[in-house]
């Protein structure tokens, strides 16, 4: 038997017996309608508040997990594919380093220009590879590690007799393909500058520089040569075309992100992946597999 003035009733609560001279019975009154509205809508928008946030948790979670778009032109052996495979020493690196950092990435290949102006103008996150320039620093976020170095080198038709000279004083009177919206090392911006090299023409592609050295428009090429010698194999011109020795100029290149805050920490992961896999072997072992391009093999 209940006893007390205010006995529990089930989904209630404590009620007052009407009856105050019986302490045994116990009238169930029930509560107030208005209160009983305002405690089922609190319930319902608190239901519906950890819905909303749960919600905008996921959206937030798989919004982090897109994938950085990374553009680059395809070249051998830098980044190319092979049947349905992508692959290449930069391909390779660049992978490995943010599986490292543990970001998702979706390369994509493009003409050279159009990769620039696309991480330029926000339309993709990254690209490889870009020299280093006061100027370009201004449009682009660089990190600390190169991702490689590349080599300039001269190219001429495979009959043609050229020596390099220290000076480039032979140049004169040569017409001369390079590769727009390029810069150049030390040794060949200097000569540049100083009009030891003149009768420049620049070209689209590696692949239009070849055909017109192969075909007698041009009669030195200076660019990457693994690129060059790339196109060449691409065209069938290998026989065609022959380099010059030595390497005008080797030249650090690096990965660059767009210059967009949320990209500073995709930018840091990737430097530090990037500088251990040089401390570990892993970056040594992947070049390996990937050897230098030379048309004396």
């Amino acid at each position: 038997m209940r006893t007390g003035k205010y006995p529990f009733v089930p989904d209630h609560g404590l009620i007052p017996a009407d009856n105050p001279n019986s302490a045994d019975v116990a009238q169930i009154v029930p509560p107030d309608i208005s209160t009983s509205l305002i405690f089922r809508s609190f319930r319902h928008l608190t239901f519906l508040w950890l819905v909303g946030a749960l919600l905008f948790a996921l959206a937030e979670s798989a919004a982090a997990e897109d994938p950085l778009l990374i553009v680059s032109p395809e070249s051998h052996p830098y980044a190319y594919r092979e049947g349905s495979a992508t692959k290449g020493v930069l391909h390779d690196l660049v992978t490995e380093a943010f599986r490292r950092a543990q970001r998702p990435i979706e390369i994509r290949f493009l003409p050279w220009a159009r990769c620039m102006e696309d991480v330029r103008k926000g339309r993709a996150d990254a690209m490889f590879v870009m020299y280093k320039t006061p100027e370009r620093e201004r449009d682009f976020s660089f990190p600390e590690e190169s991702l490689t170095d590349l080599r300039e080198r001269i190219f001429v038709r495979r009959n043609a007799n050229f020596e390099l000279l220290d000076d480039f004083s032979n140049f004169t009177g040569r017409r001369i393909g390079m590769l727009n919206y390029t810069v150049h090392g030390a040794r060949l911006s200097q000569a540049i500058a100083q009009h030891r090299i003149a009768s420049l023409e620049s070209v689209s592609s590696y692949e239009a520089m070849v055909g017109m050295l192969a075909s007698g428009h041009l009669d030195l090429l200076i660019g990457v040569d693994d690129a060059i010698i790339d196109a060449a194999r691409y065209q069938g011109l290998t026989d065609r075309i022959r380099e010059i020795d030595p390497v005008i100029d080797t030249i650090p290149a690096y990965m660059v992100f767009a210059r967009r805050p949320e990209l500073a920490e995709a930018s840091r992961d990737f430097d530090r992946a990037l500088h251990e896999m040089k401390a570990d072997g892993t970056y040594d072992r992947i070049a390996a597999a990937y050897p230098r391009s030379s048309l004396k093999e």
